[in-house]
């Protein structure tokens, strides 16, 4: 997460300018070899701006993923937690992609970036909080730590490996098709996984 959480129109424009400069530097260079003081350079700002705002250009890099993660929960979030059908599921899946697609700018040049570390990383960083903010208690349901944490796990992987296979297609198929390509694989009800194992998992 980024340093600093002020949305002062100086600090929404300053991040927006560092964004776009990892997006026209990844046009031409791997990101591998992309340094701070080439974005720093390429926004037109100092590298002090630059460490005002991220700590490395992964940070920046994540803040980038961040972006699209969170317009996808704060969407769905809700609707996550309760028990849907399998066309629930699939728009559910289907949302996930859809919201990928609309930031094809930044799908693209991903795309570039062996990112599914940072990626899955950041799956996981979300898929716990929803977890934790739609999901009944531990109390409640009797899930422990550790399977929630394997429940996360599936899920980040799953969403990350179909993603990135979609990346590589070139986003041939549609949003709806993935939907159901991952419902079929990672659809299972949460709150079922979780009353299946949660005797087994501890």
């Amino acid at each position: 997460m980024s340093k600093k959480s002020s949305e002062d129109p100086r600090t929404i424009r300053a991040r927006q300018a560092f964004q776009q400069a990892l997006q026209d530097l990844l046009e031409t260079m791997p990101y591998e070899k992309i340094t701070v003081t080439d974005i720093s350079r390429q926004s037109g700002r100092s590298r002090h701006t630059f460490y005002n705002h991220y700590d490395s250009k992964d940070e920046l890099l994540n803040s980038m993923i961040d972006s699209i993660l969170e317009g996808y929960f704060a969407n769905i979030g809700p609707w996550l937690a309760v028990r849907r059908d399998s066309d629930g599921n699939i728009r559910i899946g289907q949302r996930f992609f859809e919201i990928w697609y609309e930031r094809a700018d930044v799908t693209k040049l991903l795309n570039k970036v062996d990112f599914d570390c940072l990626l899955i990383d950041r799956l996981k960083s979300h898929f716990a909080q929803y977890f934790d903010e739609y999901f009944p208690p531990k109390e409640v349901t009797g899930a422990s730590d550790e399977l929630i944490g394997f429940v996360v796990s599936l899920l980040a992987y799953s969403y990350a490996g179909v993603l990135r296979q979609w990346f590589l297609s070139d986003l041939r198929y549609t949003p709806e098709i993935m939907g159901r390509f991952l419902n079929h694989f990672a659809g299972a009800e949460h709150d079922t996984v979780i009353e299946a194992f949660k005797d087994v998992i501890r």
